[in-house]
């Protein structure tokens, strides 16, 4: 009986230390800043094809993407007195302007930094779009820039006028 005992435990730890196979995919990141003075704000920039051409190259791109996420870093400078921005995000592409996300987004400007959180709200053309321009950049197929146009106003308190000073980054984090 009592070698039946230890071979089962014997059994059971050897069950216990298979080996699953895990694969690492390693995430990049890419970004785009605006900077906003203005209460009503439509400011556009882009983030450089290049990045992304030579990411792929050293990561041996296989013609797949997959985004990861995107949000928006926003940091609130001294000279700010705004309270809170509406903003959305346009892609540019060859003259067509898409909407990035479903709905506007209220940022609230009380802290020194704040991180807004996006992929939730991807519109689903938006998303199909970024997706389908990295791609088309990593294959080589397209050398235009990922252009990008930051829309909105800012609010102060009831009564309450002021300056606009807000950096706002753009990240996106995607994986081939």
């Amino acid at each position: 009986m009592k070698n039946l005992v230890f071979t089962v435990i014997i059994a059971l730890v050897f069950v216990a230390c298979e080996q699953k196979e895990t694969n690492i995919t390693p995430t990049f990141k890419e970004s785009v800043e605006f900077s906003i003075d203005k209460p009503d704000f439509e400011i556009g920039d882009a983030i450089p094809a290049d990045n992304i051409k030579n990411v792929a190259e050293a990561a041996e791109f296989d013609g797949t993407v997959n985004l990861n996420d995107i949000w928006l870093e926003v940091k609130t400078r001294n000279d700010n007195s705004a309270n809170m921005a509406l903003v959305n995000i346009v892609l540019n592409d060859n003259g067509n302007e898409i909407q990035l996300l479903n709905e506007d987004v209220v940022v609230v400007l009380e802290e020194d930094v704040t991180i807004v959180p996006l992929v939730s709200i991807l519109s689903a053309e938006g998303q199909s779009e970024i997706i389908s321009k990295l791609i088309d950049i990593a294959a080589g197929n397209d050398d235009s820039n990922i252009e990008l146009t930051l829309k909105g106003e800012t609010f102060y308190s009831s009564g309450m006028t002021g300056s606009v000073d807000v950096e706002m980054e753009m990240f996106i984090r995607y994986s081939f």
